[in-house]
């Protein structure tokens, strides 16, 4: 048994998870979108077809703002404020992980950012 946490520690690691958390989603949203785009535009499919791609564009188009939103501040979040945790030895394993997720978030909807 080691000694009990601090508040400021469940804290810093909800945050940092949940900003994980809303990255991943992110990810997950962007991947989606980007897959269903280029078969809507490379199969010349019309936007009133019944097609499960432009259904899914349909189905997410309205949560496109808050997503991003979402995800700008997760990214903000796991960048900047887990390197400041770094410092904090409790924190330093969940803050590297943040970072690393981050880092890899960033590099993955840049990637699907540039089929558009």
């Amino acid at each position: 048994m080691g000694a009990p946490e601090s508040n400021s520690y469940r804290v810093w690691k909800g945050l940092l998870l949940t900003a994980e958390g809303l990255a991943l989603a992110g990810c997950l949203y962007a991947s989606i979108g980007a897959i269903c785009y280029r078969f809507y535009s490379q199969n010349h499919i019309p936007w009133t077809a019944d097609h499960i791609s432009v259904r899914l564009l349909r189905f997410g188009e309205p949560f496109l703002r808050s997503m991003l939103a979402l995800f700008v501040t997760a990214l903000l979040i796991l960048l900047i404020a887990s390197p400041i945790c770094m410092f904090s030895r409790p924190l330093r394993p969940a803050a590297v992980k943040a970072w690393i997720i981050g880092a890899l978030a960033l590099v993955w909807v840049g990637y699907f950012a540039s089929w558009f």
